[in-house]
């Protein structure tokens, strides 16, 4: 946690960076690049995205980074519940929103957990849908059953989320 000084204000200078918080912003900046691009040209999902587009989005991400992990969040955790709401405003107005699925056999889910706690704190648009039993990647999901439920989850999600 930043430095809270004698005076009461946090060090500008100073950042604390949980390790989940970089990795899930990198994972979702890796995942919309995929998707904008060679996902979207394989598939012939339509025209290029244009630029602005990819600017907000990648915007967005940076915002959702400042605010978990900047001098806001260390003021919002232990000093100023106007920091806190600030902090809220930053993320759910400029943050995109972000759908994360797991399996809680990952060696990653702990970590993936703990950013979603994060991310439920600051009121960031989110939503974790783990799959029971299962490793990590999508890759090992096929062919089970009990986990095919979350190519549905993912398509309602988007089609929600792309329809605000």
């Amino acid at each position: 946690m930043g430095a809270i000084w004698a005076s009461g204000y946090t060090a500008l200078g100073e950042w604390s960076v949980h390790p989940s918080i970089p990795f899930g912003v990198g994972a979702l900046l890796a995942l919309y690049a995929l998707a904008v691009g060679p996902l979207r040209e394989a598939r012939d999902l339509g025209p290029p995205v244009p630029f602005e587009q990819w600017l907000s989005f990648v915007t967005g991400a940076v915002v959702l980074f400042v605010a978990l992990t900047g001098p806001v969040h260390d003021l919002s955790d232990s000093y100023l519940f106007s920091a806190h709401m600030i902090q809220h405003l930053m993320i759910t107005l400029l943050a995109p929103p972000l759908l994360l699925i797991q399996g809680t056999k990952d060696e990653l889910h702990a970590g993936t957990v703990a950013y979603a706690g994060r991310l439920k704190q600051a009121g960031a648009r989110y939503e974790l849908v783990l799959l029971d039993g299962a490793p990590h990647g999508t890759e090992n999901w096929a062919g089970h059953a009990e986990w095919e439920f979350y190519k549905q989850r993912m398509v309602d999600w988007l089609n929600a989320t792309l329809r605000k």
